[in-house]
């Protein structure tokens, strides 16, 4: 065997060698992926637990939650600043969660889905007030805009008319 036809095999080689490591490299940043992923779900969850058992847990918080839907002027101060907190938490956890999606970081994104949710969230007369003195305060872009598009949408269809059965 010549030098030559030992260079073209070791070349070979090496070639081989890089396809390899590569594919290596691609399944090494696939499972990266799904972890990131893993962890953005685990983060989304935990950030809306307290939130959500308080409301399943302590009837007086959902009451509050009723009455700043159906009864926004019957709150006192301390109840209006327990529920601005709670908005505001809330918001900002979806803002946060909203970026993290807009970068990719999830796949399966479903817009209609966080507006309904977003909607559903910014209904109380308190939450849309909170977000006329406080939105300011949201970065200019697309989740901004998402929300003020959602609290005019609201204001639009007037108060929600509490119906006893």
């Amino acid at each position: 065997m010549s030098i030559l036809e030992l260079g073209a095999i070791g070349e070979l080689v090496s070639s081989l060698a890089i396809v390899v490591a590569l594919a290596g490299i691609f399944y090494q940043v696939r499972q990266s992926n799904a972890s990131q992923q893993n962890e953005f779900h685990a983060a989304a969850l935990g950030a809306f637990t307290p939130l959500r058992l308080a409301v399943l847990s302590d009837r007086e918080v959902a009451e509050l939650f009723v009455r700043a839907t159906t009864e926004p002027d019957s709150l006192d101060e301390a109840d209006s600043l327990r529920l601005t907190q709670l908005f505001a938490h809330n918001l900002w956890t979806n803002y946060v969660l909203w970026t993290r999606s807009q970068r990719a970081e999830i796949r399966e994104f479903d817009v209609e889905y966080w507006e309904r949710s977003l909607r559903a969230h910014m209904s109380p007369v308190l939450a849309r007030r909170f977000w006329s003195q406080e939105g300011f305060r949201f970065p200019n872009g697309p989740f901004r805009a998402m929300v003020d598009r959602i609290v005019a949408e609201l204001e639009a269809e007037g108060p929600v008319v509490q119906t006893s059965d």
